[in-house]
């Protein structure tokens, strides 16, 4: 659709301004420049697209109109028919615009919808779950009875299925907070250090079954930073996590600071494969998972990075990843220091 669009537009620029006797050259100057701009566009999603007709619809309806008026006064057929061609371009892409518009408000309303029954269904899993995971742990803590060796295995498989699900529900829940953008966030001032020891606290446990050392480095120097205190610590909760996933044991994961232009951040560090160049421009799309983690099937739903980016693009800031220094990967993200928010802002 993107290339029908974009090269029925160039053409028509083309064709307009090349035939017919009512000036050509204002005509190449109302529609060509608007016909590349919508080529560039183009490559674009959907509203931009939608945005780009409108721009070479518009100007072409215009000029058409003016061709026609001028023609018809001084009796030129041909002009008047040439104007009349124009005219019907104008329109067939202020048609094509108005169909995208369209359909862009019915692909809102579809992600509105699914987000609510994702968090609905991740609600009513929770429940369930959580006393699953009760009745498993008085088992094998032996409060119903003695618990054999075998038992015991069978019970700890069951813990960690349970736990896997717990997280992947938790993920799922994540993604109103970073899809719906009527889900509302509290921004404050928030101290980054504060927000990494707290983090590496709750992921000591999962870090140390692994034999991995979380460090903290150079994260006291950083300003504070004006951002929803929930949501940041879940992106760097989702940023340590997968560290931990791909790094291998026994080793170290570093948050260090980071700062920019009005804003300040965290680098996580881990000592991993680190992320081919051909993947970095995909490793924060939905449910995308990399070959590595694909070949050593590493648990994961393919949403964690997906949701740190859209949390961190919601209040502005920043997030990419790059190579670390010897091997590894670096996940970083930049929010708006909290002295760079204006008031009320």
């Amino acid at each position: 659709l993107d290339t029908v669009v974009v090269g029925g537009a160039i053409v028509a620029a083309y064709g307009m301004a090349g035939t017919g006797d009512v000036e050509p050259h204002a005509l190449e100057h109302d529609l060509f420049r608007p016909a590349l701009a919508m080529t560039v566009m183009a490559v674009l999603r959907l509203r931009p697209l939608a945005g780009a007709a409108y721009a070479v619809g518009v100007p072409a309806l215009l000029a058409g109109l003016g061709a026609w008026v001028a023609g018809s006064a001084v009796g030129a057929a041909d002009a008047a028919t040439h104007a009349s061609v124009t005219i019907g371009s104008g329109i067939a892409f202020l048609l094509v615009a108005a169909a995208f518009q369209t359909t862009w408000r019915r692909l809102e309303e579809s992600v509105s919808e699914k987000c609510r029954l994702v968090s609905t269904v991740a609600h009513e899993l929770r429940g369930p779950l959580t006393a699953n995971r009760a009745y498993v742990d008085l088992v094998r803590d032996g409060s119903v009875g003695t618990v054999t060796a075998r038992q015991q295995d069978l019970l700890a498989r069951a813990a960690r299925a349970t736990g896997r699900l717990e997280d992947m529900i938790a993920m799922f829940a994540q993604l109103e907070s970073a899809e719906n953008p009527q889900f509302p966030l509290r921004p404050e001032t928030v101290s980054l250090a504060s927000l990494a020891g707290d983090v590496r606290e709750a992921l000591a446990p999962a870090a140390e079954e692994r034999g991995l050392t979380i460090e903290l480095d150079g994260l006291d120097a950083l300003p504070p930073v004006w951002v929803d205190r929930g949501s940041a610590e879940q992106v760097l909760m989702n940023l340590v996590s997968n560290a931990i996933k791909h790094s291998p044991t026994n080793g170290r994961i570093v948050l260090t600071a980071v700062s920019g232009a009005g804003g300040a951040g965290i680098a996580v560090e881990d000592e991993g494969p680190g992320v081919p160049p051909e993947e970095r421009s995909r490793v924060f799309e939905r449910f995308y998972r990399g070959a590595n983690a694909r070949q050593l099937r590493l648990p994961g739903t393919g949403l964690g990075l997906y949701v740190a980016k859209s949390l961190i693009d919601r209040q502005r800031g920043t997030v990419w990843v790059e190579p670390a220094i010897g091997r590894g990967a670096r996940f970083a993200f930049l929010l708006p220091r909290s002295t760079a928010i204006p008031p009320g802002g």
